[in-house]
């Protein structure tokens, strides 16, 4: 595998792992993601994470409250609501 091609399934992985703890009544911050994610052994800072998210929402019904700090959820009349957990060898 490619340093590139590990690149795009790492931040592949990442992204499903985002969008895989996203709720549509609860609205989640980075911080919170941040935390989960670390706890799951995924070292990723808060920028990365809202880079992610600025970018998952282009492509899913994701929403963003546009507060400070800013929350995150799935778009009420989102068709996938929640999605399953993925090990990284699964990705």
């Amino acid at each position: 595998m490619t340093s590139q091609e590990k690149e795009t399934s790492n931040s592949l992985y990442r992204q499903w792992q985002i969008l895989s703890r996203l709720s549509t009544g609860k609205w989640m911050g980075t911080r919170e993601l941040q935390e989960i994610l670390e706890r799951e052994g995924i070292d990723i800072s808060l920028r990365t994470i809202q880079r992610d998210l600025n970018q998952i929402s282009q492509r899913f019904p994701i929403e963003s409250n546009k507060t400070v700090p800013q929350g995150w959820r799935w778009r009420s009349d989102a068709p996938i609501q929640s999605l399953p957990h993925m090990t990284s060898s699964q990705a």
